[in-house]
C-alpha cells in the first residue's frame, strides 16, 4: 500500500503545525490580563436599556449610546437619556445607529422617527421636504466631502449641510 500526499496537503499540514506551535508558545505570555480594566454598566447604573446598538464619542469626551429606549449620553459617571418623553425632536425612542461627524455633529438614525441631529446643544429633526428619506434609518456614514449618507428602507440618501 502506497501512501502519497499532494503538495497542497503537505503545506496545509505544515501550516497547521506551525500555527499550533506559534500560538502554543504565545499563550503563557497572554495568561494574565490583569492590566486591562473592565466595567459593565446596566440599567441599574442609569443606562436606559441593557442592549446598545451603537456607540460614538463626542469631541467633548461624552459617550453617546443608541438603545431602543432613547439615546444616552455618558460622562463617565452618569447617564442622561434623551427620547420622546423629554425631547420634542424625538418621535421614536428606537435608536438604530449613531454617527459623530468630523464637525462634531451627532447624527441619530431611528426606527419610525426619521433622522435627527444634535448640534450646538440642540436636537432637531432633519427636514425632508421631498420625502426622500424613510422614517426607518438603518445606517449612517460620512464621506470625505462631509456629506452624510443614510441607508434606509427605500434606498440611500445623501444629506448635504444638514438638508
Amino acid at each position: 500500500m502506497k501512501i502519497s500526499f499532494a503538495p497542497r496537503k503537505i503545506w496545509g499540514l505544515f501550516f497547521a503545525v506551525y500555527l499550533s506551535l506559534a500560538f502554543g508558545f504565545a499563550l503563557p505570555a497572554m495568561e494574565s490580563l490583569d492590566f486591562l480594566q473592565h466595567e459593565v454598566w446596566t440599567v441599574d447604573d442609569g443606562l436606559p436599556m441593557n442592549t446598545v446598538s451603537s456607540v460614538v464619542q463626542s469631541p467633548e469626551g461624552y459617550l453617546w449610546l443608541a438603545t431602543e429606549a432613547g439615546v444616552a449620553r455618558f460622562d463617565g459617571v452618569r447617564f442622561e437619556t434623551f427620547g420622546h418623553e423629554n425631547t420634542p425632536a424625538f418621535s421614536s425612542n428606537v435608536i438604530l445607529n449613531l454617527l459623530m461627524d468630523k464637525k462634531g455633529t451627532l447624527w441619530i438614525a431611528t426606527r419610525g422617527g426619521g433622522l435627527l441631529m444634535y448640534k450646538d446643544n440642540e436636537f432637531r429633526a432633519v427636514q425632508d421636504p421631498g420625502r426622500i428619506l424613510s422614517n426607518d434609518i438603518w445606517c449612517l456614514m460620512e464621506s470625505p466631502d462631509h456629506s452624510i449618507w443614510a441607508g434606509h428602507r427605500n434606498g440611500l440618501a445623501r444629506i448635504v449641510n444638514g438638508k
